[in-house]
């Protein structure tokens, strides 16, 4: 009992730097994710040729196996066959070849790309539905007044569509939170000192690598937790709108 408190200095010392992998800069990246889910589900609400079509194809990711996902853009990113760097290469956009999953300037930049391409079809999925429920006679109330596609989306669209974004960006970082495939596949955690080890995969590595049952049990209940947090807020914003 003596060496408790040094204990939980030392887990606190080593679940910090977990906790806030990917942290810096992942706000915004998620902000910029979203913009583009946005962007694609007004584009497919729209009386295009091919609409249904163009929907279908973009529910491939969702559909595809996790694994066989993460081993394709392993092989995208790869830094010395990969097809990413040979497109940038010939396009002159670098001089040689970077080492995507290796590089901390552009390992996590990498991971919530592939996050973005397999959580996009779930998402425009459900931003297109929310479109769909907007009554019509709110945007010919709009036109009526004489505004303009810009001041339409911002003032209509929008405010309708942000119950949905908040629910959309929780289940989001519920589910970023909890991803171990595509980290393990793609960099197992590295590149070193364990730079993308999030609290996911350091559960499995400290059970099954290092035989540390008691504490891998420990960072799982404070993944549990974390995870809580997300879900109260989740179900009490969704009674709130169903009320």
């Amino acid at each position: 009992m003596k060496n408790a408190p040094g204990r939980r200095n030392n887990c606190a010392r080593e679940l910090g730097p977990r906790a806030r992998g990917g942290g810096i800069g992942a706000g915004a990246l998620r902000r910029v994710f979203v913009v583009a889910q946005v962007a694609l589900a007004l584009l497919l609400n729209k009386p295009i040729r091919f609409r249904g079509i163009y929907r279908a194809l973009a529910l491939i990711p969702w559909v595809m196996p996790v694994v066989a996902a993460g081993v394709v853009w392993r092989w995208i990113f790869d830094g010395g066959y990969g097809v990413l760097n040979y497109i940038l290469y010939r396009l002159g956009f670098i001089d040689q070849y970077v080492i995507f999953l290796a590089e901390k300037a552009w390992v996590w930049p990498s991971i919530f790309v592939i996050a973005w391409w397999k959580g996009y079809p779930f998402a425009y999925a459900v931003i297109l539905a929310g479109l769909q429920v907007i009554p019509r006679e709110v945007y010919e109330a709009g036109e009526i007044d004489g505004t303009s596609p810009l001041t339409s989306f911002w003032h209509i669209t929008l405010p309708l569509l942000r119950p949905v974004l908040f629910v959309l960006v929780l289940l989001e970082t519920i589910w970023t939170a909890n991803d171990f495939t595509s980290i393990w596949i793609l960099t197992q955690g590295g590149p070193p000192p364990d730079y993308t080890m999030t609290l996911t995969p350091l559960v499995y590595q400290t059970y099954s690598r290092f035989d540390r049952t008691g504490y891998a049990a420990a960072i799982a209940v404070i993944l549990m937790l974390i995870m809580m947090v997300f879900t109260v807020i989740y179900v009490r914003r969704v009674r709130a709108d169903t009320t």
